[in-house]
């Protein structure tokens, strides 16, 4: 999931501005990259994903609300925290959530290189 959304990112030209801005904050190496919840964020906030509207507000809940049913931590915790076993409803509900962000960051034909 991160590597697609960086290499999202970076075709559609929106991944620049975001780590300009937030290696302003704190120095970061010339090799850094955000993380899932800061590029997802940058997406929602800036309006730059074409996904129905209803798929965007279930995406945003997933980035802002953490202690949600779903959020980005679940998610990243299922991937690196063998402790964390996700349940069927927990999967289902991701991939409900995330299928819409996954068909348009993985069709290179929907990158709309944005201005910079």
């Amino acid at each position: 999931m991160d590597m697609s959304v960086s290499e999202y990112m970076e075709k559609s030209g929106t991944i620049k501005p975001l780590r300009d801005r937030l290696s302003q904050k704190q120095k970061k190496p010339a090799d850094w990259s955000p993380s899932l919840n800061q590029m997802l964020k940058e997406l929602v906030d800036h309006g730059s994903l074409d996904i129905p509207a209803q798929a965007l507000r279930r995406l945003d809940k997933l980035i802002k609300h953490k202690d949600s049913f779903i959020s980005v931590e679940l998610l990243d915790a299922f991937a690196h925290n063998r402790y964390s076993l996700p349940t069927v409803s927990e999967l289902r509900s991701l991939s409900d959530t995330l299928e819409p962000l996954l068909e348009l960051v993985l069709d290179p034909s929907r990158i709309k290189k944005v201005a910079t």
